[in-house]
């Protein structure tokens, strides 16, 4: 752990996970002015729960970014300086990290914090075309359960998932439905059904309840497994 850095570009001193001014000075005008003595801590919190510092020149800026910025001088505006922990005030180096919002949201979610988008209070559990699905986010990627009828199913799969038990198949983050071939089709409000073999792909309609897609798309499967798909396709669609 560093427990004390400087640089010379910078008006303070890092001392563990905190800032202090290297330099006496005043700050403000008039009755309103204060004698800042060096090895003072710099800064104060907002409402957020940030170490906010005034540098002069520079205007309020987070602790966080300032203490980043000291070590690395990389700091990039379109990335955000995040919380490993995603404890806001905990500004030790060892616990920063330069990233993205998909960034920030997975240490959410690795932390075991609810996302500011989840309004249902189970980690990994939303509710989308009236359906319930369960998503778990891995150092390898996402991992998507699916679609079910009910809350609890979701939640039930979610555990699962993290535990590494889940048996059922686990879907691409754009599946929209929870079945292979099966998506939510926003301009017709509507499940469309599709299944391809040999490079040729079969429309098989649209439908307004999920499980009518679903069972449309499975017994395409069932058809293509026996080698005859492209009869049955003729059979109930032509």
């Amino acid at each position: 752990m560093i427990n004390f850095f400087f640089n010379d570009n910078f008006a303070f001193w890092y001392k563990d996970g905190e800032l202090v001014w290297t330099k006496s000075h005043y700050r403000g005008r008039g009755k309103n002015q204060l004698f800042i003595k060096a090895g003072t801590k710099a800064g104060c919190n907002d409402a957020q729960g940030y170490v906010i510092i005034n540098s002069h020149k520079g205007g309020d800026k987070k602790r966080h970014r300032i203490i980043y910025d000291m070590f690395y001088n990389s700091l990039t505006k379109n990335f955000l300086v995040r919380h490993l922990n995603d404890i806001k005030g905990q500004d030790n180096i060892e616990n920063l990290s330069m990233g993205t919002y998909s960034d920030n949201n997975k240490d959410r979610i690795r932390n075991n914090l609810l996302p500011k988008n989840n309004p249902h209070g189970n980690l990994g559990v939303y509710k989308k075309c009236g359906l319930w699905y369960a998503v778990y986010n891995t150092l390898e990627g996402d991992r998507f359960a699916g679609y079910f009828k009910t809350k609890d199913e979701a939640v039930e799969a979610r555990k699962q998932l993290v535990s590494g038990t889940y048996k059922g198949k686990i879907l691409k983050l754009n599946n929209t439905s929870g079945c292979t071939g099966v998506k939510w089709r926003h301009d017709t409000d509507k499940w469309q059904v599709q299944i391809a073999e040999n490079s040729k792909r079969y429309h098989l309609g649209q439908y307004t309840e999920w499980w009518d897609a679903v069972c449309v798309r499975k017994s395409a499967e069932y058809a293509k497994h026996d080698d005859s798909l492209e009869e049955w396709f003729n059979r109930r669609f032509k």
